[in-house]
Parts: C-alpha cells; sequence; structure tokens
C-alpha cells in the first residue's frame, strides 16, 4: 500500500511536466524510458519500492500523453489563428494593467476570423476602453503567436498563447450577464481604489500587494528591493496569506459551530476559493487554496488531513488543466518552498523545543521557540528553492533571515489590519489604515535598509557559482536521504549559506579589481 498517493502521483506529473517544458520534442524519448524501465522493474522482483516505482513511472507515460495531446489540440490549435487582418469577438476577463505605453487586458475569444474558437489573448489598447470586465468586445486586429516573442514563459502558465497589439476601432457591447468572476474582480478593483483613498503613497501600494497580489503600483526599485531581501513572498498571495484570512476565520467559526463541526470547513473553503479568486487564479493563490481545502474537508470529513498529499493533489489539479504551469516563477517558488517547510517540519519543532527548554525564564520561551521557528522555516523555504532561483531567477538572498525576523508580525498585521480599512464604516477604517499605513511604512524602511547592503545577494549569472551551489546541494542530499544523517544535513545547510557567501565575495572581488 502507499503510503501518500497523491504526493507520488502529483509529484510524478509535476517533475515530467517540467522536463517536456525545459526539453522540447523529448516526449518520445522520456516515454519511451519510463516504458523501457517499467519492464525491467516488473521483472525486478527483489527491488525494494517496487510498488512505488511502477506508480511513479506510469504517471510518467501518462503525463507524456497528456502533454503531448494537450500540446497538439490546444496550444497548436491555438497559435494556429495567428494571422493578418482577423475578426476577433471576445470577452474581457481580467481588469486593465497599466503600462507606460497603454493598457493590457486578457480577452476570452467566442469567434476568430468567423469561426468559434474559445482562447485566451493578450490585447493591448493604447486608450482605456470603455468597457466593463465582462463586457463583450469586436476588433479586427493582427494576432500574433506567443512564439513570435520572448515571454513564452510568462504567457504559457497563464494559457495565453496569442497576442494583439494593433487592431482597428473596438466595438463594444455591454453584457447583462455577471457571473461570479464579475463580482470577484470588482472586489480587487474596490481593494485597490479604497486602500489608494484612505492611506497614502508605497504605503497603498504595498497594502495592495500584500491583500491583492497586485504590484502595479509598486516602483521596480521597490519591487527589487524586495527581491534582494528574500520577500518577494510577501506580495504574492500564497500559504501565509491563506493562513491567516482562511484559518483565522476557521478558528473563529469553530468557536460557535462546535456541534456543526463540519460548516466552517465548507464556509472556509469557499473563503478559500473567492479570495483565491479575487487574486485572478494566480499559481501560489491556487496552490494554497486547494491544499486549505484538502486540510479542511479532510478534518471535517475524515479528521484527518496529510501535507504532502494536500501539496501533491494541488500540483497535480493546477498541471492537469495546464502542463504549462510549470514554467511560471511563482509555482515553482510556492511548491518548492511549501515541499520544503513540510519535509523540515519535524527537524525544526524538535530543534526549536529544544532551544526553548534551555531558557531558564519561562516568559521568554514562547518568544525564543517563535523566533527559533520562524528562523528554521525560512531557512528550509529559501534551501529547497536554491533550484529554482539558480536557474531561473538568478539571485539568491543573503539577508533573507533578519528579512523575515524583523517582519515576523508586522506582514500579518499589515495584512489584517488592510482587511478592516476596507470596511465601509469611517472610524474602523480610518483605525485600520493608519495602523496599515504605519506598519507597511516599516516594511518599507526594514526592505530597503536590507537591501541597501552591498553584499544583500548572490548573483547566479557565473556558471561557477552555480556548480558550487549543485556541489554543496549534492553533498547535502546525499547525506540527508541517502546516509539520513540529520546533525550532518543541518551543518550542511549552513554551510551552504556560508560558502554563498565566501563565492561571492571572491567572485565580486576578481571582477571588480
Amino acid at each position: 500500500m502507499i503510503l501518500r498517493p497523491f504526493a507520488l502521483v502529483g509529484f510524478s506529473f509535476t517533475l515530467t511536466f517540467l522536463a517536456l517544458c525545459l526539453f522540447e520534442d523529448s516526449a518520445l524519448v522520456i516515454s519511451v524510458s519510463a516504458v523501457a524501465c517499467l519492464i525491467i522493474c516488473c521483472f525486478a522482483r527483489r527491488l525494494d519500492g517496487r510498488g512505488k516505482i511502477a506508480v511513479s513511472l506510469l504517471c510518467v507515460i501518462c503525463a507524456c500523453l497528456w502533454f503531448s495531446l494537450h500540446n497538439s489540440f490546444v496550444y497548436r490549435d491555438a497559435i494556429s489563428y495567428a494571422g493578418s487582418n482577423t475578426q476577433v469577438t471576445a470577452q474581457i476577463i481580467s481588469l486593465p494593467e497599466r503600462s507606460e505605453k497603454g493598457w493590457f487586458y486578457t480577452l476570452k475569444s467566442s469567434e476568430i476570423g468567423g469561426e468559434k474558437a474559445e482562447y485566451k489573448i493578450s490585447f493591448f489598447s493604447k486608450e482605456l476602453l470603455d468597457a466593463q470586465v465582462y463586457d463583450e468586445i469586436s476588433f479586427r486586429a493582427e494576432l500574433y503567436s506567443i512564439e513570435d516573442s520572448g515571454s513564452q514563459s510568462y504567457y504559457k502558465p497563464k494559457g495565453i498563447y496569442l497576442q494583439s497589439f494593433w487592431h482597428s476601432k473596438t466595438e463594444v457591447t455591454k453584457s447583462t450577464d455577471r457571473p461570479i468572476g464579475y463580482y470577484l474582480l470588482k472586489a480587487k478593483e474596490y481593494a485597490v481604489q479604497h486602500l489608494g483613498d484612505v492611506m497614502k503613497g508605497e504605503e497603498a501600494d504595498l497594502a495592495v500587494a500584500m491583500l491583492t497580489g497586485d504590484k502595479g503600483g509598486l516602483s521596480d526599485e521597490t519591487v527589487a528591493a524586495f527581491a534582494r531581501a528574500g520577500l518577494s513572498h510577501t506580495m504574492a498571495v500564497s500559504g501565509l496569506h491563506m493562513s491567516i484570512i482562511v484559518m483565522g476565520l476557521y478558528k473563529l467559526l469553530m468557536l460557535f459551530c462546535r456541534r456543526i463541526n463540519w460548516l466552517p470547513g465548507i464556509i472556509c473553503t469557499l473563503v478559500s476559493f473567492g479570495y483565491a479568486g479575487v487574486t485572478g487564479f494566480s499559481m501560489s493563490a491556487v496552490r494554497s487554496c486547494l491544499m486549505i481545502t484538502v486540510m479542511l474537508l479532510g478534518s471535517a470529513f475524515f479528521k484527518r488531513s496529510d501535507s504532502l498529499n494536500s501539496l501533491g493533489l494541488a500540483a497535480l489539479g493546477i498541471t492537469l488543466v495546464n502542463p504549462f504551469a510549470v514554467l511560471d516563477w511563482s509555482f515553482m517558488l510556492s511548491f518548492s518552498a511549501t515541499l520544503g517547510i513540510v519535509l523540515c517540519s519535524k527537524h525544526i519543532n524538535l530543534i526549536s523545543c529544544r532551544v526553548s527548554e534551555r531558557i531558564k525564564l519561562r516568559a521568554f520561551r514562547y518568544l525564543v521557540r517563535t523566533v527559533v521557528t520562524t528562523a528554521l522555516i525560512s531557512l528550509a523555504a529559501t534551501v529547497f528553492c536554491l533550484p529554482v532561483t539558480l536557474f531561473f531567477i538568478g539571485a539568491v538572498s543573503l539577508v533573507f533571515l533578519p528579512a523575515n525576523l524583523l517582519t515576523l508580525y508586522a506582514v500579518p498585521v499589515a495584512l489584517v489590519s488592510a482587511m478592516f480599512a476596507l470596511v465601509p464604516w469611517g472610524v474602523i477604517s480610518g483605525f485600520a489604515a493608519t495602523v496599515c499605513e504605519a506598519v507597511c511604512g516599516y516594511i518599507l524602511k526594514a526592505v530597503r535598509w536590507l537591501a541597501s547592503f552591498e553584499f544583500a545577494y548572490i548573483s547566479t549569472d557565473y556558471t561557477v557559482v552555480k556548480l558550487s551551489f549543485l556541489a554543496v546541494m549534492a553533498v547535502v542530499a546525499l547525506e540527508r536521504f541517502i546516509l539520513k544523517d540529520n546533525r550532518t544535513f543541518f551543518r550542511s545547510v549552513a554551510l551552504t549559506v556560508l560558502f554563498a557567501v565566501v563565492i561571492n565575495f571572491v567572485i565580486r572581488f576578481y571582477f571588480n579589481r
């Protein structure tokens, strides 16, 4: 019997989709190799864990087949509509995003060139359209395939395969049909506008980013500072935000629904999906939403839940809908960070308990335990995110520990006060906005101060840095999963950070002398 079936299936599908996206036209090679290994596995009776290996290989074969079908009948069919002077009828399904030269919309087509075709289109307009979300627009434009641009890794995970930069006069047809997605997007629009009215400056933009994931109002310097400080996750709705809002509501409802203990789980599940919809169903929000849903429903009806199974089920659900989702940085960072926290949770609790027990004053034990737990969680998440940051982002923060400790309580306070600032009552909204503005100002100052250090981060554009990190990570993996030496594992993690600092100093001294 497989202990965690959803984790095994979900991770197998996800890793296979990632390999297929990174190495184009490799589906046949990977599937044939998996079939050969499966045949060998069937005859190798003395092989330990033969059942798990067989299931994993079957998942690899199914993932290759599903990826090929999606690539042929969805992606290739969509880009076949690329052409000049094409008549398009589509529906607006996103709020407008402002750029330096105009506005970007996401459309869902109903007809392209007189043929029925339902595909997402990235639509650019120099002027703001006189249209609401879910209104229908008609225009004649030149459609481009995303293969003609260098932004495939941005558009493919969103399911957008066509682009339009030029179009004729747009005809707008007001829609009377208001699906639930309309109200979710209007709620986001209200949050952006209201927080901008009751708060000032970049504090308001940061509150909007933390609450909705919309970083459009923040300057490039501020976004870069958060990346250098290792706090970019605070501006993307993820497990932290879902836990504060949804789980806080769950505990509150449990106080009033003790006899009907399944009702809070149902209500909080609907709230989590609604919150994910407000963010535009970003990858990190959907992952957190699915994990919390599995956990809440599992606790309500089956009295138990498993974090690895929840994570695997979330990965499976997202990647089956769109196999290209694995190319999204937020997807990779969110899943790798959560995986690190889940796998190291027992060791984190054990170490934090041992450290806090050495404190003689009981009044400080909880504080020390909280600080140690936060530091170890940040360390585990950062280490497991190293492969993504090394090869896709190109930078690794070295001040992530003090950054997370300095914002330990500030981020939850800012998030909760931003929510209360949205209520229509003036006294509550004004007080909450004042608190939120003060806390966001503190976060901005702390982030900018940490990011101002010369060696706040490591640039991994140099090959020697990537190879060095890979060597250290290989040693850590060997000790942890093969030798199973926990003490050496945590020492190696600490040495990884120290080694990164030394390499960074040496390279910068060599190239800047």
